[in-house]
């Protein structure tokens, strides 16, 4: 029973994480653009 409740909570935190994960790069990447947008200027 264990084993079928863990599953779906690990598998929950995972896709959390990695979204996080995504969202943080997208961060990143603007961020870099918009020192590039600078320097260009």
């Amino acid at each position: 029973m264990l084993m079928i409740l863990s599953k779906p909570l690990i598998t929950f935190v995972v896709k959390e994480y990695l979204f996080d994960t995504c969202l943080t790069a997208q961060d990143n990447y603007k961020t870099v653009l918009g020192y590039f947008e600078i320097d260009l200027e």
